[in-house]
């Protein structure tokens, strides 16, 4: 299926959808309850407390109204994890005595974790120990925490930071790296819960429809697909999601062959636009290249994106060149305009620098010898000579 449906999707972490839930943490059949934007945030109960912010911090079980939390999931093994600690040590330098308390939890035992403490971290120097001692560093090997909140909010890779606010509950949910701006807005009031929730829930069902409509377009479903996102755009409310499903529901249509007059000018508003776009027109080339190598009717759709490509050829970086040249020596190929596909081939070279260009001259060669095999040369009339 369209690969840049799950690429664009925006960048927040799923959750499951907000439901009712009590103050107690699992449902009566012991699974975590479901935890979302806006729910009430579980209550802590890690055991071991490792670092403490040197003495400032006490551990904490229930969170205190007024004060901001974020519960950070880390381990030794997750290297992006190691890589947001200064980031986290900074945080909370900035927000010391402004009752924000920074807790990052591991899953992993205490023998694992102690000695990774007194190793130098790969991007400061200064050891682990140094830098987490700013904050709450601290381990719960039983992972009733890592349940409550990870696997409860339906997550599956860290490191991944909860927001707990003033109140209690849920604000945020995301890589830590990420965390700057809505905690700032949670701190100062300003954050929109409402809008976000709209967001994040909207990033789960992307992730849930994305499983089903691949498994369809994979099982060549492609009816299935396209009346399962109708029902998905007729339902959703959240108008950037209902976009993003109009665009896709486009691309499988492309994708698929049904080249009706509402596809072709869909895609023809979309080449105005990759004019000012260099991302989206490869992406436009890409899949005009594969329709050509599928036969496809596009009643001269390719001849648009053609001229389109080259066009706005100037506005690309050398580079960029290179790549859409490719692209276009590929397309005329298909198309079996042979001596365009060698000059296309021939302006990449001349762009190229380096071993790319050393590459593309050797591809070149072998093209033309290809397009144009030179016929062996007949000695037998020297040998006559001769004779």
């Amino acid at each position: 299926m369209p690969l840049n449906f799950i690429q664009s999707l925006p960048a927040f972490p799923a959750a499951v959808i907000a439901i009712a839930v009590s103050m107690v943490a699992t449902t009566t059949n012991g699974e975590p309850a479901p935890l979302s934007i806006g729910d009430k945030a579980p209550a802590l109960a890690i055991e071991h407390w490792i670092q403490d912010g040197n003495g400032y911090f006490k551990p904490v079980e229930k969170f205190d109204e007024g004060t901001v939390y974020v519960v950070e999931f880390w381990a030794t093994w997750c290297p992006p994890c190691v890589a947001s600690m200064p980031h986290l040590a900074e945080l909370q330098d900035r927000y010391r005595g402004s009752d924000v308390q920074i807790i990052s939890v591991s899953t992993e035992p205490l023998s694992t974790i102690e000695p990774f403490l007194e190793q130098e971290h790969p991007q400061v120097e200064s050891t682990v120990a140094e830098i987490t001692s700013r904050y709450c560093l601290t381990t719960d090997p039983d992972e009733s925490v890592y349940t409550d909140y990870m696997l409860a909010s339906n997550q599956n890779g860290i490191p991944m930071a909860f927001l707990v606010g003033k109140t209690g509950q849920i604000e945020w949910i995301g890589h830590p790296m990420r965390l700057d701006e809505p905690l700032q807005a949670v701190i100062d009031g300003d954050w929109d819960r409402k809008a976000f929730k709209q967001q994040f829930d909207a990033e789960q069902r992307g992730r849930e429809l994305g499983v089903e409509l691949s498994r369809l377009y994979s099982a060549n479903k492609i009816d299935e697909a396209i009346e399962l996102l109708d029902r998905e755009i007729d339902a959703t409310q959240y108008e950037p999601f209902k976009e993003l499903l109009i665009n896709l529901r486009y691309e499988i249509r492309f994708e698929s062959d049904r080249l009706d007059e509402d596809v072709l000018k869909f895609y023809r508003q979309r080449l105005k636009e990759a004019k000012t776009d260099p991302n989206l027109m490869t992406q436009l080339s890409l899949s005009t290249l594969n329709a050509l190598r599928r036969e496809s009717e596009l009643q001269g759709f390719d001849d648009e994106v053609i001229a389109a490509m080259r066009e706005t050829m100037g506005d690309l970086s050398p580079a960029g060149v290179v790549q859409a040249q490719q692209i276009l020596t590929q397309m005329y190929l298909v198309r079996g305009q042979n001596d365009q596909a060698l000059q296309a081939l021939q302006q990449a070279v001349d762009k190229a620098e380096g071993g790319a260009k050393e590459r593309l001259q050797v591809q070149l060669e072998r093209l033309t010898e290809q397009l144009n095999p030179t016929e062996p040369e007949d000695d037998s009339a020297d040998d006559e000579d001769d004779s």
